[in-house]
């Protein structure tokens, strides 16, 4: 009878031998399960940073434009300048000079895939030379006819910017505005903050926040989701030095004093939407500017307030410079 309980016991006693293996193998299972999902988001991450920095490698390159409109086809004497930004890249424009100018200047200023010819850029010069302006035109870097591969929305521009009031008053420029669109309306609320010598700033369409507008504008221009936006501007950064996270006008606009300012949109612009002149406006409000004004004009299309309203548009335009550059 001993030995008949012995044997029961036993028999229900569990069978480690049996037990191990199964335990082991959901070990290994749980380990091959947590390094496939380690290994496939390394993937994932390392796809998302080589996808980001093609992206910003590609959105650093312009379209170059070919000139198109000569000032002589307005009836403007003109020069052909070449000179060099301050960080050695090699520069391009036009010296437009007007009679009996007494050395007002307008440096002109085009936006990104631009041109120092493009539209409106040749009928808006005629008008400031009629009113006795001078009017300096120059194409960006990586644009038109200037040296250079690469573009920053902005940030290296403003030392084209620079390069370019040092070679008017060199001419003798006394009393400098800056006039441009888009990017280089941007570009030049930036530069403006280290040169007090320019004394009225007119930007048409120009952007106030640049990430915020890519928030919407970066899907568009690379066809990926939103969400490869902040892998896009690190990549940038950390590949050219481009820095597209502080890009921000109305934060430079709160830097100019009293300084005059006149932003000019269209109502309905899909590029960059009106919004951002009226930001703009109210950051100069904010500091206390009281020489800003905006004009939103009726009417469709970036950069397009000149073709929708010539007349009033450079009847705006003269009043603001003519009140300032004297």
């Amino acid at each position: 009878m001993t030995e008949g309980i012995l044997a029961a016991v036993i028999a229900t006693r569990p069978q480690a031998g049996r037990i191990r293996p199964a335990r082991a193998t959901a070990h290994r299972a749980g380990l091959i399960a947590i390094w496939t999902a380690f290994v496939l988001l390394m993937l994932f991450v390392a796809a998302y940073f080589v996808v980001s920095a093609v992206v910003a490698d590609k959105l650093s390159h312009p379209a170059r434009s070919k000139i198109a409109e000569l000032p002589s086809q307005y009836g403007l004497a003109y020069e052909d300048v070449s000179f060099t930004s301050t960080d050695g890249t090699p520069l391009s424009g036009w010296y437009i000079d007007a009679p009996n100018n007494e050395g007002r200047v307008i440096v002109m200023m085009h936006g990104r895939d631009g041109i120092r010819d493009g539209y409106p850029a040749m009928p808006v010069a005629a008008a400031m030379v009629g009113a006795g302006y001078d009017v300096f035109a120059f194409d960006f870097r990586a644009h038109g006819l200037s040296g250079g591969e690469r573009y920053s929305m902005g940030q290296w521009e403003t030392r084209d910017v620079t390069a370019a009031l040092d070679l008017v008053k060199a001419r003798g420029a006394t009393a400098i505005g800056a006039y441009a669109s888009s990017m280089g309306g941007a570009t030049e609320l930036m530069a403006a903050v280290e040169h007090p010598e320019i004394k009225a700033v007119m930007a048409d369409s120009a952007f106030a926040n640049l990430p915020e507008l890519l928030v919407t504008q970066m899907p568009e221009a690379s066809g990926l989701p939103a969400f490869f936006n902040p892998g896009i501007f690190d990549m940038a950064k950390l590949l050219y030095g481009i820095d597209l996270w502080n890009n921000k006008p109305e934060e430079a606009v709160a830097k100019l004093g009293d300084r005059p300012l006149y932003f000019v949109h269209s109502e309905i612009d899909n590029q960059i939407p009106a919004q951002h002149t009226l930001d703009l406006y109210a950051a100069a409000q904010a500091a206390g500017n009281t020489n800003a004004s905006y004009w939103i004009a009726p009417g469709e299309e970036h950069v397009r307030a000149y073709r929708n309203h010539p007349e009033e548009y450079v009847q705006r335009m003269l009043a603001f410079y003519d009140a300032y550059l004297k």
